[in-house]
C-alpha cells in the first residue's frame, strides 16, 4: 500500500511551482482538520518529504491533495462485503436494463467521497459490462478503486451507478450503450 505514496510523492515534488513555500507551522494550521494531512504526519515514508518546502507548495494544489487522499484511502481500503454485494445484486436484477446477472461482467468497489475526496466505505460503486464483448466474462469481482475506474470508449452495453449502504438507496447513473467520443 505504501507503494502508491512512494510513487506519488516524487510527482508532487516535480509538479510544484516556484513561490514562497508555506512554513510547516502555518501549513499545519491550514490543514489541521484534513485527514490526509494527519495520515501523512504519521507515515514514516512521508516524513523525509515533510521537511521539503516544495512538498508544502505542492500540497496546496487541490488536485494533488485529492490524489494523496486517494492514495491514503487505498491504504485504509476495506472492500464491500459479500453480503452487501449480494443485496445490491438482488436489487439490480429487478432493474429493467439489467435482468439476468449472467449477461454481465460485474465489478464492485467502494464509492468515492465526493465532498472530501477519497473512498467512502458507506457506498458501493458498481459497473456492469456486457459479457461476451472482448474479454468480458459473466462473473463478479470486488476490486480496488484504482482497478475499477478506467476510460473505455468501446461500443458495448453497460450499467453504472452506486449504492448507499446506510440509506439502502440504489442509484443507476447510466444504463445502455457505452458511447464513444
Amino acid at each position: 500500500m505504501r507503494l502508491g505514496l512512494i510513487l506519488i510523492l516524487p510527482l508532487l515534488l516535480a509538479s510544484c511551482s516556484d513561490g514562497d513555500p508555506v512554513p510547516p507551522k502555518k501549513f499545519q494550521q491550514l490543514f489541521k482538520n484534513d485527514p490526509v494531512f494527519q495520515a501523512l504526519l504519521r507515515d514514516p515514508i512521508a516524513r523525509p518529504y515533510l521537511r521539503d518546502p516544495a512538498f508544502w507548495q505542492a500540497f496546496r494544489d487541490p488536485q494533488m491533495r485529492w490524489q494523496l487522499r486517494m492514495t491514503q484511502s487505498e491504504k485504509m481500503y476495506s472492500p464491500p462485503s459479500e453480503k452487501t454485494v449480494d443485496r445490491l445484486e438482488r436489487a439490480l436484477r429487478q432493474a429493467e436494463c439489467v435482468g439476468s446477472l449472467e449477461l454481465w461482467d460485474r465489478l464492485y468497489t467502494n464509492g468515492q467521497d465526493t465532498k472530501r475526496g477519497g473512498i467512502d466505505p458507506n457506498k458501493v460503486a458498481f459497473l456492469y459490462r456486457e459479457a461476451g464483448f472482448h474479454s468480458f466474462k459473466p462473473h463478479r469481482s470486488i476490486v480496488r478503486p484504482r482497478e475499477f475506474y478506467s476510460i473505455d470508449d468501446r461500443p458495448y452495453r453497460l450499467v453504472y451507478g452506486s449504492y448507499d449502504i446506510a440509506a439502502d438507496r440504489l442509484t443507476i447513473e447510466s444504463c445502455g450503450n457505452n458511447v464513444a467520443g
